[in-house]
């Protein structure tokens, strides 16, 4: 018996050392023909090894828009919260009309789990259809947000109905700020701005963040202006913003920075014509669509360039079917609309003046 392990052990060897002689020649062979180093094989495989671990997370990045081009951007969804990855700190903030967002929704865990996950990418998200006639889907959400340890809060505007000429109200919604508390604060009340006139459905619910981990002194501070504009009367809505969105500057006196977020129904070559700031930019392009069937630009964030000199000019779409591998009819399952985002530095430009104020009461 030891007489015929040992035989096969010695053909064994043999064996491998014939395949090992083989696969020598193969590789000095290909060496000579790339003019390759082989000793940066080693390196070669090094590399290698960190793609499959990268690729083993299964995180694909939402799309970038950046000076006219799409692009892809590494941890996209960590800007602003890594400081050894940035020189200067940053913050992003996100708009997403969740459709229909209301008990029914939140009864479907799968889709609650993108949600969430979708939530936690963003140092502000502006939310816009909220249906919640019992007050109790944002509490549930900022509850499995924050189940991993993360430290948001909300802020929650009130119920607009939709009216139609000679009929009662078909339907209430809500807008919503959901925050990293961690990363900014809220400072002074949330309200609905003033519509004298009652044109709009959804008047912009207003808050005044700040940027924290930075000197006060330095904070950038701003106020998001969150809208969802009627798509059947979206052209008289967007004349009424201009006086809604003065009235706005006015009750925020000493503030330089207002954003304008949300489902805004149209593409912004249609809506500049309005002008409601003097440098009126968009973040994104018409040619970027923002809806799950990728054929309208409806969802944007818009700024005065002359004054919001804080934009880093990143800004992009997290196309929602990509980032998670589902299939249209499931990513329709989360929404017709996916998130947009632009980044934004945590320092205040030199020129602006810093405002003031007791942070405000929100759902923890």
């Amino acid at each position: 018996m030891e007489a015929v392990i040992v035989n096969i052990l010695q053909n064994s060897r043999r064996h491998f050392s014939v395949l090992n002689l083989a696969i020598l020649l193969t590789v000095s062979l290909i060496f000579a023909i790339t003019g390759c180093d082989p000793s940066q094989l080693a390196e070669l495989d090094e590399h290698a090894g960190h793609s499959h671990e990268s690729s083993s997370n299964n995180q694909v990045e939402p799309e970038i828009h950046s000076n006219g081009q799409a692009h892809n951007q590494t941890n996209s969804q960590s800007n602003g919260q890594n400081p050894n990855q940035q020189q200067t700190p940053q913050i992003v903030i996100g708009s997403f009309n969740i459709q229909m967002f209301g008990k029914t929704k939140m009864g479907k865990p799968g889709v609650v789990s993108i949600l969430t996950d979708i939530a936690r990418r963003f140092d502000i998200l502006a939310i816009q259809e909220l249906r919640d006639k019992d007050q109790g889907v944002i509490p549930e959400f900022l509850r499995q947000i924050n189940a991993d340890g993360s430290s948001y809060a909300a802020a929650v505007g009130p119920r607009q109905g939709y009216i139609v000429a000679g009929q009662t109200t078909r339907y209430f919604e809500q807008s919503v700020f959901i925050y990293d508390t961690t990363k900014v604060e809220l400072v002074g009340p949330t309200y609905a701005a003033h519509d004298r006139y009652r044109i709009m459905h959804r008047p912009p619910f207003v808050g005044q963040f700040r940027c924290l981990n930075v000197p006060i002194e330095q904070a950038f501070s701003f106020a998001l202006m969150n809208v969802h504009i009627d798509p059947d009367e979206a052209h008289v809505e967007f004349e009424a913003l201009r006086e809604i969105i003065g009235e706005i500057y006015t009750n925020h006196q000493g503030e330089d920075d207002f954003i304008l977020l949300g489902d805004l129904n149209d593409e912004p070559h249609k809506y500049h014509k309005y002008q409601w700031m003097r440098s009126q930019h968009a973040a994104l392009p018409s040619t970027i669509k923002t809806n799950t069937v990728q054929t309208k630009a409806y969802d944007n964030i818009v700024f005065d360039s002359g004054y919001t000199s804080e934009y880093r000019n990143q800004a992009g779409v997290m196309n929602v079917q990509q980032v998670y591998g589902l299939s249209l009819s499931d990513a329709q399952l989360v929404s017709d609309h996916y998130p947009v985002w632009a980044v934004f530095s945590a320092l205040e430009s030199p020129r602006a003046e810093i405002t003031h104020g007791d942070p405000a009461e929100v759902i923890r």
